[in-house]
């Protein structure tokens, strides 16, 4: 090697300096581009997102890697060049036209290749700040108000909301990737003040999904665990070496995962036992058949236990969707679920009076009803259980899980008869404060003691003697 570059010219030394030392470094950024950082520049994607949307990386032409690309192919054109016996002056032009061409199409090269590779993520990315803002608005127009109260006896008595310190947000993972769920479980809680909140996801198809740690970087959460089932729960209840426990747990999840939140309520607190998803849609004659059937499809898609229901008083219709349900099934990506789902659990009612309807819908209390019909405010005011109500032909319950702004988190199995889907209000907890005055506890200590007497609380009684004995 010595004795080469020892015989060879200062110009020829140097057409292999740049050529091999380029040669060198441009595959070492082709690998690391394209092989090894994947997932570096997804997150590099991710922070860069933080500064607002730039609309991705356009052509770039004076580059690192397009000078490299220069140099690398300057280098192997002049030294096939010389070799060939061409002139200096030749060789010097010939590689340098050589070198500009391959900046140019390094430049298209990688152009192509990041677009491929991060118009998914920035679709992705964008769909996730939206969703987020709208999240945000609808859920910061929920407020609490602290009371207080003061009678003519100089008696203050007041409450005020207080913010759980910690939180436990579980999100759906193994089957499915969920950053919807991340938005719907932690903007609530940051909103209401929640100091700690802990994410635990079980790993999809092996590794964390970007979307969901996109999502939670969004919203601030700074402690995630690759954890789920029945497990994450107990750890969020109880705590591990590494996962400190929590004060209430939230989130969705399988019948392991409602199981394990049953199981510890009482150790820590728990938003709500949530089965499979729901819907009822109340469909009539102006209703679009096509539309209809892809709502309880959007629905049978989630598990095989979710529950589809059409309500109509239109015989027609109801056939109508029937065999669009199954000419839609076929395309589906999910249909071996959405069938099972629907053989299961999908039921089709045929009523005759909107009294029948508003009947039905009560006793369900479906976590959604959709009210695909041209006069809903006939009957809206007699539903009193659902989670959440969709009006009109163009309220799908899909928007609702994502962009909408309302809340996803919603009570199943009938709970919607006594509870309401996930809100800030989960979030706190309400102090009472009692400030009693002399004067107060005088007049409402007589009637208090006879109450202990009669329940057999004799120490109650003493308790309140001793502040009102008169010397």
């Amino acid at each position: 090697m010595k004795e080469f570059f020892g015989d060879a010219s200062m110009l020829e030394q140097t057409y292999w300096y740049a050529a091999l030392i380029g040669s060198g470094i441009f595959l070492v950024i082709f690998i690391l581009t394209f092989v090894g950082g994947g997932d570096a520049d997804m997150e590099a994607d991710m922070d860069a997102a933080d500064g607002g949307d730039d609309g991705g990386v356009g052509f770039q032409f004076f580059t690192f890697k397009n000078v490299i690309a220069f140099f690398t192919i300057f280098g192997w054109t002049g030294v096939v060049c010389l070799d060939n016996g061409y002139s200096r002056m030749i060789t010097i032009v010939v590689s340098c036209i050589s070198g500009l061409l391959m900046m140019v199409a390094t430049g298209y090269l990688f152009f192509w290749m990041s677009r491929l590779t991060e118009s998914g993520t920035l679709k992705i990315k964008k769909a996730i700040d939206f969703s987020y803002n709208r999240i945000l608005k609808f859920h910061s127009k929920q407020k609490v108000q602290n009371i207080s109260y003061k009678d003519n006896l100089n008696n203050k008595l007041y409450y005020k909301y207080v913010p759980i310190d910690s939180v436990g947000i579980y999100v759906p993972g193994g089957n499915a990737s969920f950053p919807s769920t991340v938005l719907m479980n932690a903007i609530p809680a940051k909103i209401a003040g929640v100091k700690r909140i802990v994410m635990v996801n079980p790993k999809f198809k092996g590794q964390q999904s970007p979307g969901v740690l996109y999502a939670a970087k969004k919203v601030g959460i700074k402690e995630i665990y690759s954890v789920g089932g029945a497990q994450a729960i107990a750890a969020l209840a109880y705590g591990t070496k590494k996962i400190k426990k929590v004060n209430k747990i939230v989130g969705p999840g399988n019948i392991f995962v409602s199981s394990a939140k049953k199981e510890v309520f009482g150790e820590v607190g728990i938003d709500m036992i949530a089965g499979p998803s729901e819907i009822v849609v109340v469909a009539d004659k102006f209703s679009k058949a096509e539309w209809v059937a892809a709502d309880l499809l959007g629905q049978a898609e989630h598990d095989v236990n979710s529950q589809c229901i059409l309500i109509s008083k239109e015989k027609h219709f109801i056939k109508k969707v029937k065999i669009l349900l199954s000419d839609q099934l076929k395309s589906l990506p999910r249909k071996l679920i959405a069938k099972k789902s629907l053989a299961l659990n999908g039921i089709l009612i045929y009523v005759q009076s909107d009294k029948q309807i508003v009947d039905i819908v009560n006793m369900i209390a479906p976590e959604h009803l959709e009210l695909n019909i041209k006069n809903y405010q006939n009957i809206l005011k007699k539903i009193k259980n659902a989670g959440s109500i969709c009006l009109g032909k163009y309220s799908a319950m899909a928007v609702t899980d994502y962009n909408a702004g309302s809340n996803h988190i919603l009570p199943t199995n009938s709970s919607a008869k006594f509870s309401s889907g996930l809100s800030i209000y989960d979030f706190y907890k309400r102090i009472s404060y009692i400030n009693l005055s002399k004067k107060g506890i005088e007049t409402l200590g007589p009637s208090a003691i006879t109450l202990a007497n009669f329940e057999g609380l004799e120490g109650h009684a003493k308790s309140i003697k001793l502040r009102i004995r008169r010397k």
